[in-house]
């Protein structure tokens, strides 16, 4: 389990990410076992500090996974897309992934989330418009019929290079029709959340995939069968319900109904009296925001608060508590400290990108407070 070392007294563990928005797991644990809160954060980082011993026997760090599994402010996201109909294989799941991720530098780390659009007649025409508004095309000539044709490779974790890279050398592959920039938040972001599953992590030289809880994986550990080897990778498993809860990147959104039990289940990793962070009293005291004033003068400037109050700041960030998950779930159990990050991003002063800002918070639920420790980016 990632270990932090900050000072003398505080060591943090840290959970990178849980998945408890689309994996219901700890939420059926919690309710057949009636286990409590304080029950649930053990057993959560029980299962985490199994998780990261299975991965250091597989040659995988769990520690530096972290820019595969956390979304980065200075990274982009994006979504392929390829159109089924010009494959000529039914089987156009083993046709894609090699030909993409032997396009990935040797050393990087990515989650990859994959899917069909359209999963029903009612959002065909939604889908077509969305792919109107953000598809970059590759020029290659498809027609598309309904959205159901469309298959769709998600990739976090991308610099501005590695998405010429991926677009112009994918151009020359007839079923590639383009791909939509995912950064930053939208309708259609959002629709890719609830559709796509994750599939894999490319961590270096490792493919990183999950195996049924009560089979062995097979030999080589690769249970899509891609022929990732031709890309020179080696593929490495652990169990389904690990991989799940810990290794699963969420595609940012806003919480939604239904989407509170991922914040509840996110809370209780650090705390045994859990609460929305939203519905907590947010403090910036005068110390910190005298140093963001002084040190985090061009972050204040892009949020459109430098010069105003604290007042202001405060107001601006609890507004956006709801529009993200939270991640990087860091406890200390020397001093019993909590903390957590999240994303806030802002629209533009200035009519250019979204301003994307990470918020580090130390979590005090028994007064249902979080104070600002400071902002990034």
């Amino acid at each position: 389990m990632n270990a932090e070392k900050h000072d003398s007294s505080m060591t943090f563990r840290t959970i990178h990410t849980l998945e408890a928005r689309g994996n219901i797991l700890l939420e059926v644990v919690k309710d057949r076992s009636g286990a409590s809160d304080s029950a649930m954060r053990r057993l959560i980082w029980q299962a985490a500090e199994e998780l990261a011993r299975m991965l250091s026997r597989k040659g995988v760090n769990y520690a530096e996974l972290k820019s595969a599994l956390v979304p980065q402010t200075d990274k982009a996201e994006i979504a392929l897309f390829f159109d089924r109909a010009s494959i000529e294989s039914t089987a156009y799941g083993w046709q894609i992934p090699p030909r993409v991720v032997s396009l990935l530098s040797p050393t990087s780390s990515h989650s990859v989330l994959h899917g069909d659009l359209g999963t029903d007649a009612a959002s065909n025409d939604w889908v077509q418009m969305a792919l109107r508004i953000h598809l970059q095309p590759s020029g290659n000539p498809f027609q598309l019929i309904d959205c159901h044709q469309i298959f769709c490779v998600y990739f976090n974790n991308i610099s501005a290079h590695l998405r010429r890279t991926l677009h112009d050398n994918l151009t020359g592959y007839r079923p590639y029709i383009g791909y939509a920039d995912t950064t930053y938040v939208s309708q259609f972001k959002a629709y890719l959340s609830h559709t796509l599953v994750p599939a894999y992590i490319k961590h270096g030289g490792i493919i990183l995939q999950r195996h049924p809880d009560d089979e062995p994986p097979p030999a080589g550990e690769n249970m899509f069968g891609y022929r990732f080897e031709d890309a020179g990778l080696i593929c490495r498993s652990v169990g389904d319900s690990y991989y799940g809860l810990f290794l699963s990147y969420k595609i940012e959104r806003p919480v939604l109904p239904g989407d509170e039990t991922d914040t509840h289940c996110s809370a209780n990793a650090i705390s045994d009296a859990p609460s929305d962070p939203a519905s907590c009293d947010l403090e910036i005291d005068e110390a910190k925001f005298g140093y963001l004033k002084n040190e985090k003068t061009g972050t204040l400037r892009r949020l459109g608060v430098l010069g105003s109050p604290k007042a202001s700041l405060e107001q601006l960030i609890h507004a956006k508590l709801r529009s993200n998950y939270i991640y990087s779930l860091a406890y200390s159990d020397q001093v019993a400290v909590a903390k957590f990050n999240i994303i806030l991003e802002l629209g533009p002063l200035d009519g250019g990108e979204p301003v994307r800002t990470l918020a580090a918070f130390e979590f005090i639920p028994a007064t249902r407070r979080i104070r600002l420790i400071t902002l990034f980016g």
